[in-house]
């Protein structure tokens, strides 16, 4: 880990803002990251949010039941039907 302090106030929110570009710039084997400095209480409640959102995205039952929206509920019938599906006052 390496602290790079800027001139400017400028100067560091320019390189925060582009720091997401990082991810396709080639250095190679070792990865580049680049993050404001934080307090410790900060740290620690970032690392929370990030582990928070990585198990929220990770939770294998997260999508909701399949619902029988196309089935039919049965239905009582008081008359009884012939073989062929028709009710005896239907013929």
């Amino acid at each position: 880990m390496m602290k790079v302090v800027f001139a400017t106030s400028f100067a560091q929110k320019t390189v925060l803002a582009r720091a997401p570009r990082l991810k396709y710039f080639p250095s190679g084997p070792v990865k580049v990251f680049v993050r404001p400095s934080l307090t410790k209480e900060q740290r620690v409640e970032y690392s929370k949010a990030q582990r928070d959102k990585f198990l929220s995205r990770s939770r294998v039952n997260s999508f909701p039941p399949p619902t029988n929206s196309n089935v039919t509920p049965p239905q009582l019938v008081d008359e009884p039907m012939d073989g062929m599906g028709n009710r005896d006052g239907d013929r």
